[in-house]
């Protein structure tokens, strides 16, 4: 590890190898990343640096209150304090594991050096002869982290830190890649608002509407909570405040329930008070369908009559109310009900259907589902708590849409302050609020549309399985809900993954008026112009990353992965029936370490399933073999177009090879009679033309 004066004196402007090209970064002359060998609390963070200064002087604004429980502390420091010290500064404190300059990233990243590197071997280069090198940078162990790589942890003998060592290692030859584990710290792009209690409103950011917030705060769209009164005159409602619907002729009085609720859907955002909406920007309109006949704000049960409830929907009809809120449940069904909910949902907002959200109630039942959640044009919000599970007082069954966070939810009161707000009642609102989010964008959708585009872009709880977006379950419908998946999908770079000519249009659609892109292309040899036009001047087959850069300064660039041609080694084979975990794919016939294990005789026997693909990777020349049944997933990104293969023929097979008669896409299905050692040859049809692969069979029958 350096000393002090080294660190001090290292050049302002590094760099590091990345895709065989410097990439350099310039030092932030104020930052030191420090990390500790094992998680250490704040004092014990601050101790260890008096090791090194027993003044402080050099970390003077250290406060123990600002620190984490990690290993890792970022901190500013006083470099001509530094400098003035540097003959009693110790460094070599048995607890640290290295001291770093911190670097500029992009994007607002902050960048530092670990005692760790990634390298990737050249296929040619075994360990053997690299041994000395290692023996050289002082490798402790290295790690296996997919085909051909590694992870190495360094003891940092010397006067080296890793982004020399790994320099020095990549300049060798051996590798095809030698970089920093950088340790970052990322700035999300997010809109932050002004309001104090802001930072307290933890399902904000759950569902990711802080990011939302860049595209859309939810304008122009409105929404009625279906209640007990609301205080409208709540200094953090009033302005977003438009109308009311009121049949009960009360006074507010201790209606505590309907200005939480109207609080967590659209409290007003960016006034300098109190807490914010989920779509702090849209209109609020009270429809009171009840009141609290009791003094006690808390009191769960409020008086209301079908009269009430249905002149409310009626309300919402009749005035183009976008969203109806409803935190509510009214027992027993009612056919007027059932007429106005159908009227106002499939009729409303001028033929497009009215939204209608309803909690599932609080019971924690699976047999007791509120009404009108369980109404068959309404969306049932059930509520998740911090760990993304269902809350355990969430009512659930074959109704639930999705979750929506319920628990301990900052809010408007109907004193003029604050409070948390927990159930169902608030998740409703949340999720109203993220309709509304979506709707302030794309206005024309129908109620299907939107439906749609909140429970496919729902995130999977911790607690399912299911991993696609039409999965859904018992207690969490289709999930919780996340309204940036939409945004991401929605403002997204529109163009074929694969194209197989010489140009490619792609384009950003639905973007905002206002907001303009400008193009870039990872590979000269597929240049993108200034109007999205991608060109392939020589012909021939090639990868990028085509990235586009928003006049948004809130939005990060969107990227997609292109490919154009078709590259045979990129083709894919996964057997049904592992050889020794080998469940492969590999155009190489001669390779025996490729194999397709082949199980059963004909006819007593099941087929082997060979399942062929197309899954061209960004930025690497072949794909990392699966692992068993499952490919391997690297992090340059993956593009599957369903798997891309048209046709199979078979060229060549051994003789005791049968092709069972059934066929499926993409797949064969076959039999051994016999020992079917050998190489099948076949002809696939890719995006771009046909390539034939082989691949080695071993009989074991």
């Amino acid at each position: 590890m350096k000393n002090f004066l080294e660190i001090f004196n290292q050049s302002s402007k590094r760099y590091y190898y990345y895709n065989g090209t410097r990439v350099y970064l310039e030092v932030d002359p104020e930052m030191l990343l420090i990390s500790f060998k094992d998680s250490k609390e704040p004092n014990e963070k601050v101790a260890l640096l008096k090791s090194i200064d027993k003044t402080l002087s050099i970390f003077s604004d250290l406060k123990v209150e600002n620190l984490t429980t990690d290993r890792y502390l970022l901190v500013k420091w006083d470099r001509s304090a530094a400098m003035n010290l540097s003959s009693s500064i110790d460094l070599n404190q048995s607890e640290i594991e290295n001291i770093s300059q911190v670097f500029n990233g992009e994007s607002n990243v902050k960048l530092g050096l670990t005692n760790q590197i990634f390298i990737q071997l050249k296929r040619r280069f075994k360990f053997t002869p690299l041994s000395k090198l290692y023996d050289e940078y002082d490798v402790l162990n290295s790690k296996p982290f997919g085909e051909d790589i590694f992870l190495l942890t360094l003891g940092l003998k010397g006067n080296f830190d890793t982004m020399e060592i790994a320099n020095a290692l990549y300049e060798t030859g051996y590798f095809e890649f030698a970089e920093p584990n950088f340790f970052r710290s990322i700035k999300t792009l997010a809109y932050t608002p002004n309001d104090p209690q802001y930072p307290l409103e933890w399902h904000i950011p759950r569902i990711e509407a802080n990011q939302s917030w860049c595209w859309k705060k939810g304008e122009n769209i409105s929404i009625g909570i279906m209640d007990v009164g609301i205080n409208t005159a709540h200094p953090d409602l009033q302005a977003n405040y438009v109308a009311t619907y009121d049949p009960t002729g009360r006074p507010l009085g201790a209606d505590g329930h309907g200005t939480p609720c109207a609080g967590c859907a659209l409290a007003v955002g960016d006034n300098g008070i109190g807490v914010v909406g989920v779509a702090f920007k849209s209109l609020l309109y009270q429809i009171r369908v009840g009141y609290n006949p009791t003094n006690d704000p808390n009191n769960p049960t409020f008086l209301s009559t079908d009269a009430w409830v249905a002149g409310g929907l009626d309300y919402a009809y009749n005035n183009n109310i976008d969203i109806i809120s409803a935190s509510i449940s009214l027992g027993n069904p009612a056919s007027i009900l059932d007429t106005k909910i159908n009227t106002y949902t499939n009729n409303g907002r001028s033929g497009k259907g009215g939204v209608m959200l309803a909690s599932t109630g609080n019971d924690g039942s699976n047999s007791i589902m509120g009404y009108p959640a369980r109404h068959a044009n309404v969306f049932a919000v059930g509520a998740s708590g911090y760990d993304d599970t269902r809350a355990s007082f969430s009512n659930y069954g074959g109704y639930v849409e999705f979750l929506a966070p319920g628990v301990n939810i900052q809010t408007t009161s109907h004193n003029g302050g604050y409070r948390d707000f927990s159930g169902t009642s608030a998740a409703a609102p949340v999720a109203a609020g993220a309709a509304a989010l979506i709707l302030s964008a794309v206005p024309s959708f129908t109620r299907i549309q939107l439906r749609d585009a909140l429970d496919f872009n729902c995130d999977k709880t911790n607690v399912e399985t299911g991993t696609k977006p039409t999965d859904r379950s018992m207690e969490y419908g289709y999930g919780r809900i996340n309204v940036n998946n939409f945004f991401v999908s929605y403002y997204s770079i529109q163009g074929s993954n694969v194209f197989c000519g010489s140009q490619a249009q792609y384009n950003m659609g639905n973007l905002p008026s206002g907001i303009t892109t400008s193009w870039n292309s990872s590979n000269p040899n597929l240049p993108i112009s200034s109007t999205g036009l991608v060109t392939n001047p020589s012909g021939q087959a090639g990868r990028t990353i085509l990235t586009a850069n928003l006049s948004n300064p809130c939005v990060e660039p969107r990227k997609k992965n292109v490919v154009a041609g078709s590259y045979p080694e990129e083709v894919w084979a996964v057997s049904s029936t592992p050889l020794d975990f080998i469940a492969r794919y590999w155009a190489d016939g001669n390779n025996p370490n490729r194999k397709l294990g082949l199980l059963n005789n004909y006819p007593s026997g099941y087929p082997m399933v060979i399942n062929f693909g197309y899954a061209p990777s960004v930025g690497k020349s072949t794909l990392n073999p699966p692992n068993t049944s499952t490919l391997y997933f690297d992090d340059q990104g993956w593009l599957d177009t369903n798997n891309g293969v048209a046709s199979i023929q078979i060229i060549s097979a051994p003789p005791t090879l049968i092709v069972y008669p059934i066929t499926y896409p993409n797949s064969l299905l076959l039999y051994t009679s016999g020992d079917a050692s050998g190489i099948l040859e076949v002809r696939l049809e890719l995006p771009c033309g046909p390539v034939n692969v082989k691949f080695y069979i071993e009989g074991l029958s």
